[in-house]
């Protein structure tokens, strides 16, 4: 499984990373980055919790267009045991949002409001049969100093049958979650770094308990036009993929921005 799991991630993660700059007005904008992290990893399946080093690539592309802009991830996840989890494992989310102020050709900016915004979004798992649809609802906020800061507000619902069979989470109950990406640069003794990243509640269920999960992430940016950084990202979760098990481990990182 991916480094995140079954959750709608990005609605959160529309990027939260620095590729998503692309709250920038000019449509037709498109990137492509590279993401490899590494460091531990809960296993919260097993019948004992454990952790192995795991590592991510992850392969994601930003573009806008005309009516709002389009956002796609894959991760592709191996770790230091064989145990059925992370074992070179793929996971991907897809999301689509539409500008409600670009489809109205209106400013519905006011106050700290910056537009609204429908998401259409979906994500999928190849080891636990994952295949979820996230509608959702976009509150895009125009705060000072940063590149972006939005709040969504998904109903997660489950199509992917579950994976009773391998002692994992049954089918669970449509849910909601609430999500805020943001990212803020900044510089220091004339260098350029970015705090970005994610930050979700899922509601529980009837099988399933309420979750609190976030992707936080310092970058150091070390290449210039190159387009390469350095970082280090916050694993943290309170239920980690619906059991009781909770992880806070910190992730080094590198960044490729083509």
């Amino acid at each position: 499984m991916g480094r995140n799991g079954w959750t709608s991630a990005l609605v959160r993660r529309l990027g939260a990373t620095v590729l998503c700059a692309g709250a920038a007005p000019a449509a037709g904008l498109a990137q492509t980055e590279l993401n490899l992290l590494h460091g531990e990893q809960v296993n919260p399946f097993g019948e004992t919790v454990t952790t192995s080093r795991t590592t991510v690539l992850t392969v994601q592309h930003y573009e806008q267009w005309r009516y709002g802009d389009v956002f796609l991830f894959i991760d592709l996840a191996d770790d230091a045991d064989l145990d059925g989890f992370n074992d070179d494992d793929a996971y991907g989310e897809f999301f689509a949002n539409l500008s409600l102020g670009k489809v109205l050709g209106a400013d519905l900016g006011f106050g700290p409001i910056l537009d609204f915004g429908v998401v259409a979004g979906a994500s999928f798992g190849a080891d636990d049969n994952i295949r979820q649809w996230l509608p959702s609802f976009r509150i895009a906020w125009r705060v000072p100093g940063f590149v972006f800061l939005t709040t969504d507000f998904a109903l997660a619902m489950d199509a992917g049958g579950g994976v009773q069979g391998r002692g994992r989470y049954a089918k669970r109950d449509d849910h909601l979650i609430t999500s805020v990406v943001w990212l803020l640069p900044f510089a220091v003794a004339g260098q350029s770094f970015s705090f970005a990243g994610f930050a979700e509640h899922q509601s529980g269920s009837s099988n399933v308990p309420v979750a609190l999960f976030s992707q936080p992430q310092l970058r150091w940016d070390i290449g210039g036009a190159s387009g390469l950084m350095l970082g280090v990202e916050g694993l943290l979760w309170f239920n980690k993929l619906g059991t009781k098990t909770h992880e806070a481990n910190p992730q080094l990182m590198l960044v490729w921005e083509m």
